[in-house]
């Protein structure tokens, strides 16, 4: 039941809570992270598990590496996501659509003060 309500992709580990469990469902992710621990000389150990057609890619990170993980978890997470709008000339009508908007919020401060 935990599952269904975790918000990231980090947890402790539910049998040694000496370990923090870090999973990724995209390979590129996976190898970005094996990359940055490694190269940062963090021991963990990491398993591939298919459920279905689901992939999941787990990494046991000892917890007092935490701090260091976490923030390496975010680094993958922001260098491999997709843009939150991806098409580029939908992204810049929105921001010229809220641009437009806060002028006209603007001007009508300005004028219904008067």
């Amino acid at each position: 039941m935990e599952e269904l309500f975790r918000i990231t992709n980090y947890y402790d580990h539910p049998t040694d809570n000496r370990y923090l469990v870090i999973h990724y469902f995209k390979k590129e992710q996976a190898d970005k992270l094996t990359g940055l621990l490694e190269e940062n000389k963090i021991t963990f150990e990491s398993v591939v598990e298919q459920h279905g057609e689901k992939t999941i890619y787990l990494f046991g990170v000892h917890k007092k590496h935490r701090k260091q993980a976490e923030h390496l978890n975010f680094f993958v997470i922001g260098k491999t996501r997709e843009p939150f709008i991806n098409h580029k000339g939908f992204r810049y009508f929105i921001l010229i659509l809220l641009f437009v908007v806060l002028i006209f919020t603007i001007i009508g401060l300005v004028y219904s003060n008067k």
